[in-house]
């Protein structure tokens, strides 16, 4: 299989990838290491219930609009599909964010959140656009585009909140959600310019049988999304509902760090999927399962350095960043990255499974490790405090890894053994990617 015609998209997806790195760096010395522990937690909070929504967006709109624009090019039908799905959603969840805002506040011991929820419905907008070209770039393989786009948004937020604690001192969540806010504005009005080809040629003509054909998808990939946002994120609310935003703060001042990883597995999503389905849908098992095993064993060797530094300079690391203001984070983030070492098979394997359209066999994965996720978390919480939370996360890696494995193992015929053999190949494509090499030829098996 040649991967050299991949070598620009992927170091497009490097640098595109490398934007939330740079902008999460930034973000604990503008705002964790300058906002009270009590705005921070709050802040950490409104993050949670925002990544809910957008999950739901992403699960049920997103996703599936970049598997049916990827698989076949006559399927811009999918783009006016997409568009007026994601504003159901929009308008559904501005109104439960209304509606359910004192409630949410009584339960997450966060009086203060009622008036940060008001600004929820600005913050969905500004991302609307924005959601849906990106992933007309990532099914047409523009990823130089979304590179600007992202930019745009994750270096525009960052200069002002900079410009901003240099200028007034920041000190409130407000500020932080306001700024979020503009610079999201500006990514989605760039991308309607750098997406234009693709948006005026979508028809915009909404066929009821396509609509019926996007929904049968999006429901499985919205289950299996509900599934990982439990996962990622039940740990925030329960700490909330157990303790208090003080408490949500420590936590998440080890999780964050940790989230770094969720990163890598952005980015190969960006590769991966469409390359999963063009190879599903054409038959191609052996390509597909070479694929895996490469992609997984790449991936070891890229965080295995990753996993030790943080495993044993954690308490270094935080002392750097935090100053000492977070020192009880320290154990957070060395068990969660125990957990980390099983991150390729998760990410590779759910990829796999959406790629062959295998949204009924995610979503049962997914609920079940949120099941377990949930119990666990309800368990150890107020037995072990917030640590209860990081066991939990991590017990829950583990366990959706081994899933994952074994579907990969039935229906690829993936082996461990198989992925170890791919090291060297792994290791090439690694040097190659860096190298920016025009061409190349890694043989399929």
């Amino acid at each position: 299989m040649r991967f050299a015609n991949y070598l620009k998209q992927g170091i497009w997806a490097a640098l595109d990838k490398a934007l939330p790195i740079i902008y999460g760096v930034g973000f604990i010395f503008a705002v964790v290491r300058v906002l009270s522990k009590e705005e921070f937690g709050l802040l950490g909070l409104f993050q949670a219930i925002f990544l809910f929504i957008q999950m739901v967006d992403q699960t049920l709109v997103q996703i599936p609009l970049a598997k049916f624009l990827s698989a076949r090019e006559e399927n811009s039908w999918a783009i006016p599909t997409s568009f007026l799905l994601s504003l159901c959603v929009f308008l559904f969840s501005t109104l439960a964010c209304l509606i359910g805002a004192p409630l949410l506040a009584a339960l997450l011991n966060a009086p203060q959140l009622t008036d940060l929820l008001a600004l929820m419905p600005a913050l969905i907008a500004a991302f609307y656009i924005k959601n849906l070209t990106s992933q007309i770039c990532v099914a047409h393989h523009w990823v130089r585009r979304l590179f600007i786009i992202d930019a745009v948004y994750f270096l525009g937020s960052l200069i002002v909140l900079l410009i901003w604690h240099s200028a007034f001192r920041l000190s409130t969540t407000g500020e932080v959600i306001r700024i979020n806010i503009y610079a999201a504005i500006a990514a989605s009005l760039l991308s309607i310019i750098l997406t234009w080809d693709a948006l005026k040629k979508a028809g915009w003509q909404i066929s009821f049988v396509h609509f019926k054909e996007f929904l049968a998808f999006g429901k499985y990939s919205l289950g299996g999304g509900l599934g990982n946002f439990l996962h990622a994120q039940i740990d925030i609310f329960l700490i909330g509902y157990f303790y208090d935003p003080v408490k949500v703060a420590v936590y998440r001042a080890g999780k964050i760090v940790f989230q770094f990883y969720n990163i890598v597995s952005q980015a190969m999503q960006v590769i991966l999927l469409p390359l999963i389905s063009r190879f599903e849908a054409a038959g191609q098992r052996e390509e597909l399962r070479a694929l895996a095993e490469k992609a997984i064993c790449f991936l070891f060797i890229v965080l295995l350095p990753l996993h030790l530094l943080l495993l044993f300079g954690a308490d270094l690391l935080l002392n750097l960043v935090y100053h000492g203001k977070y020192n009880e984070a320290i154990v957070i983030l060395r068990v969660l990255v125990f957990g980390a070492f099983f991150i390729p098979l998760g990410t590779v394997g759910s990829n796999i499974q959406m790629g062959m359209g295998k949204s009924k066999v995610s979503f049962s994965f997914v609920m079940l490790v949120a099941v377990f996720n949930i119990a666990v978390n309800l368990i150890l919480l107020p037995v072990t405090g917030i640590i209860g939370g990081a066991l939990a996360t991590t017990l829950s890696m583990i366990l959706g890894s081994a899933l994952q494995f074994l579907y990969m193992r039935k229906t690829l015929g993936l082996t461990l053994r198989g992925v170890w053999q791919r090291r060297l190949d792994a290791l090439n494509f690694g040097r190659l990617w860096l190298a920016s090499i025009k061409t190349a030829n890694i043989p399929a098996r």
